[in-house]
């Protein structure tokens, strides 16, 4: 069964989002694609983890496995994931990332609750 908003519902939605909306999940299970609806639904900005990870390094993800390994990726989206506050429009954004849970420094989950 779908349920379908109407457009003032999703706009009263959206006005109330006072926090980053942080999309967790495995590769590959759809988290951008996901996000990217959602963000143009709601008419919040939409910015993937992944994608400023590899601007900020400078290099590909495939890289930076091969280069530094990967804790050196996962420290720079623990980053990427802890600034969204300071990086958009009155703090909201959706972005995905992998699973925090694969992380044993526990550095994402209270980012993601923040």
């Amino acid at each position: 069964m779908e349920t379908e908003l109407s457009p003032e519902k999703i706009a009263e939605l959206a006005r109330r989002i006072d926090r980053p909306i942080v999309l967790v999940g495995m590769m590959g299970v759809g988290k951008t694609s996901v996000g990217r609806r959602l963000a143009s639904m709601l008419s919040l900005p939409f910015t993937d983890a992944d994608e400023e990870i590899v601007r900020a390094a400078q290099m590909s993800i495939a890289e930076m496995f091969e280069r530094y390994g990967e804790p050196y990726f996962r420290d720079g989206e623990r980053r990427v994931i802890a600034r969204p506050r300071s990086d958009c429009h009155r703090g909201r954004l959706v972005r995905p990332f992998r699973n925090p849970g694969d992380d044993p420094r526990e550095g994402h989950r209270g980012v993601a609750r923040q």
